[in-house]
């Protein structure tokens, strides 16, 4: 059931993407790939945070550490990012809809499932 729920989750946030990614009529195959790759980081990014109970240092520097090689990757690879279009205001807001639009929803939906039928471990507490 858990397998199932993450897949249905990755499903959404994939449509999400490329559905906004045609809705923003972004023109260029450059900008395409590299909003919709960093939207996903990003997007895994905060499911993992989501996911964490209990923060530790380890955790939260694989977090920092995968944001930066996820940036870092922008000036090592020219060749799937446009720096002129990187630089740019509008490739950025659009990254941070489409991160904020997979993944606000699902855990809205999430929130209100825990809190309508939470658990045999949350119901102790």
């Amino acid at each position: 059931k858990t397998f199932l729920i993450w897949i249905l989750i990755s499903v959404y946030q994939s449509l999400v993407c490329m559905a906004l990614l045609l809705f923003f009529n972004v023109s260029l195959f450059v900008d395409i790939s590299g909003i919709s790759f960093l939207a996903l980081v990003f997007t895994i990014l905060v499911d993992v945070a989501f996911c964490i109970n209990t923060w530790k240092l380890l955790i939260i520097l694989s977090q920092v550490v995968t944001l930066a090689i996820t940036l870092g990757s922008i000036v090592l690879f020219p060749g799937y990012f446009d720096v002129i279009s990187v630089t740019n205001y509008g490739f950025w807001w659009r990254t941070i809809v489409l991160t904020i639009v997979a993944t606000v929803p699902i855990y809205i939906i999430l929130f209100i499932n825990r809190t309508i039928s939470p658990t045999a471990a949350r119901k102790l507490k």
